[in-house]
């Protein structure tokens, strides 16, 4: 029992119970109060949602749930029973100050040390050094981001996250779109926000923390309808042509602190600088955010080699025979795949083609 209780996990990070002591209420295990306890002998069951950080209420009703079975086991008196219902539970994030995050790279790290030294990698106090720099990975990180949302920006904009109400439906209330919006994760500069009201000039949205702002036409200007990955409809006029009250969305704050309509890109980058003369890794990061997707890009994904094949492929052709006379048919192909099902059929880019041509003609495209 006290090996399990050392090593489940109890949310926000918090491995064992002396971990999630701290965590909740930056404290040790042996300070905390009869209330305290009851708060994380209440997590093993669901400690995502259970925790005080992400629901108060539940964090509440949970605690309550266990000092009333230590009460009915005679574990506590009613004296302590009603002494500690009666304790607010007062809890935040306690953790300690990371100067910077790679997390991608972090994860890297500890697939590493886990192959070497299995469990005891989480035990024996290894101390890990990297040959990141600092700025330069702040630098990578603040580039990939900034591109991938620039690019995603330009193929126009897909509209809201999740819809809450519907013009001529009841808004919800404060309570609802707070709790609403605790339980959606931020994805780097992207924040989680709920549309309040909105008409032609502005609309009123409520943020993840609860502050509240103001997006004018200047801020969803930008979000011509997606259309498809080429085309994008007319350069809205209106913000209520973007944004609707009831609607889930997300904003940012560019480099002036301005606040902009956003969303969640669908494409996907990776970054990696090495140093030259000792092939070290200065930069890393492997996706748009780690908590959206924690698929290294730079070490899990396989590129695809594209033309650098060409050679090989034309080296192989002479090798077989043929000679840069000989004609070829430059025409749609098809070939049938048997584990997806269907034909699979190659296009030419530009989805041109020339029919009979020479096979010297094909080396000006290498």
């Amino acid at each position: 029992m006290a090996l399990y209780l050392n090593k489940i996990y109890l949310g926000n990070r918090a491995y064992g119970v002396g971990a999630a002591a701290y965590v909740y209420f930056g404290k040790s295990v042996h300070d905390l109060s009869l209330s305290e306890m009851a708060v994380i002998a209440g997590l093993p069951k669901a400690p995502s949602t259970l925790n005080p950080l992400y629901s108060y209420d539940r964090a509440l009703k949970r605690r309550n749930l266990v000092l009333q079975r230590m009460l009915e086991e005679n574990y506590i008196t009613r004296e302590e029973y009603d002494s500690a219902k009666a304790e607010p539970i007062v809890a935040k994030y306690h953790a300690p100050q990371i100067d910077f995050s790679a997390p991608y790279l972090t994860e890297m790290v500890r697939m590493e040390m886990y192959q070497r030294y299995g469990e005891n990698a989480y035990t024996d106090g290894y101390k890990i050094y990297t040959t990141v720099i600092r700025k330069d990975q702040l630098a990578a990180e603040q580039a990939l981001r900034n591109n991938v949302i620039d690019y995603d920006m330009r193929h126009g904009y897909r509209g809201a996250q999740e819809v809450l109400w519907h013009a001529g439906q009841t808004p919800w209330d404060d309570k609802a779109i707070n709790d609403k919006l605790k339980g959606i994760q931020t994805y780097g500069p992207l924040i989680p926000a709920v549309v309040l009201s909105a008409d032609a000039k502005e609309a009123q949205v409520v943020l993840k923390n609860g502050d509240k702002i103001t997006l004018d036409l200047k801020a969803v200007r930008w979000a011509r309808k997606f259309i498809s990955d080429t085309a994008q409809g007319a350069t809205p006029s209106k913000v209520d042509a973007v944004v609707h009250a009831g609607e889930q969305i997300w904003v940012r704050q560019n480099s002036e602190n301005d606040w902009l309509l956003a969303q969640l890109p669908e494409v996907n980058a990776a970054f990696v600088a090495l140093d030259p003369l000792n092939g070290g890794i200065i930069a890393l990061v492997g996706g748009f955010d780690f908590e959206l997707s924690k698929f290294n890009r730079v070490s899990q994904s396989l590129r695809q080699v594209g033309s650098n094949i060409k050679p090989f492929l034309y080296a192989a052709a002479l090798d077989k025979g043929l000679t840069l006379s000989t004609l070829l048919n430059d025409l749609p192909i098809s070939r049938w795949d048997a584990g997806a099902g269907t034909d699979w059929r190659p296009k030419n880019s530009p989805p041109t083609y020339a029919g009979p041509i020479r096979f010297t003609s094909r080396f000006r495209s290498i």
